[in-house]
């Protein structure tokens, strides 16, 4: 397993240093953005653990569907919690729970799984992947099991799961991966 990390390390940091050339284009995705700030906003397949500290009872997990709802044990209807934050939900769960079941609830809202990322095209073993913080598209591609003999690591695109018109958008090795983002490693020429 060591040598397995100190090998991705060194093809990794050989990718990052060589990769670190001129732009084509200026719609390329160059800088590594902050992959999960206080602004994440919940989605389909994120899981999630609320909570009330010092209430062991009210502990619930829930993975989000489509419909984007939570029934949480406290509350006599279920949550809408697509498209929110963390700090949203907690917030909402708060008002709702203050008034007619606790005093002060510290109400806690973690995200325990991030929705996965896709990546297709020229790499050995492309599907859906979980998502993990700090994640670049060098670092997606070596879990979709590297690239392959015809891949054109200068071309590479994404689809934001933010982005509702689902433009395909040329990024580098070092750019950051979000969950539900849809990498395409094109083909290149011999």
């Amino acid at each position: 397993m060591k040598l397995l990390l100190k090998v991705s390390f060194l093809l990794l940091t050989s990718v990052l240093i060589t990769g670190c050339g001129g732009s084509k284009s200026s719609t390329i995705l160059e800088k590594t953005e902050p992959l999960i700030t206080q602004e994440y906003r919940l989605d389909t397949g994120d899981l999630i653990r609320i909570e009330i500290l010092g209430e062991a009872e009210t502990v619930s997990e829930v993975r989000l569907d489509e419909s984007g709802l939570v029934n949480y044990i406290q509350l006599p209807t279920p949550l809408a919690v697509n498209d929110k934050t963390l700090a949203e939900v907690k917030a909402e769960l708060t008002s709702l729970l203050k008034p007619d079941y606790y005093l002060n609830p510290n109400v806690q809202v973690t995200i325990l799984e991030y929705r996965p990322f896709f990546i297709y095209g020229h790499v050995n073993n492309p599907g859906a992947y979980p998502f993990q913080p700090g994640l670049n598209v060098a670092k997606a591609i070596a879990l979709a099991g590297g690239e392959t003999e015809r891949a054109d690591l200068d071309d590479i695109k994404v689809i934001r799961a933010t982005d509702a018109s689902e433009t395909e958008v040329d990024i580098k090795m070092n750019s950051a991966v979000q969950p539900g983002d849809i990498i395409k490693v094109t083909e290149g020429f011999l």
